[in-house]
């Protein structure tokens, strides 16, 4: 190999690293639960949200941290992802305060109640976790 094509495949690897081909969600009290939610909120990160707005979890505007614009919906546009990430773990530390969580098995129950319109979400939550997330 080449010295040009060692320094293009370093530098790929590093964006990569930086960019977020692997997306850190290790700053949540429950990592699973989000990664879990933000597979299903972008459709396993194929959504228009995800990839255009940075938004993991369908956020909307106004709620926890600070975004970056709002779409026609209402919804989060975020500079990075880790501003995405960022939103969601103060929305989690606010349920777990508010209804004193202390077990991964509560915060699934009170989020899948406050955070999703879906009636089956904790049910697709659970299917998630149980996938791999």
């Amino acid at each position: 190999m080449n010295n040009k094509k060692l320094i293009i495949l370093i530098l790929f690897l590093i964006s990569s690293k930086i960019y977020g081909n692997k997306l850190d969600f290790s700053k949540l009290v429950y990592p699973d639960v989000g990664k879990a939610i933000s597979r299903l909120e972008t459709g396993n990160y194929t959504s228009h949200l995800y990839k255009v707005h940075n938004n993991l979890f369908g956020m909307k505007v106004g709620r926890y941290g600070k975004v970056n614009g709002k779409t026609k919906k209402g919804y989060a546009k975020y500079s990075s992802k880790i501003q995405s990430i960022a939103d969601y773990a103060a929305y989690e530390a606010k349920l777990i305060k508010r209804y004193k969580i202390t077990s991964q098995k509560q915060y699934i129950a009170v989020v899948s109640k406050k955070y999703a319109k879906n009636p089956h979400y904790k049910k697709l939550l659970r299917k998630q976790l149980n996938n791999g997330c």
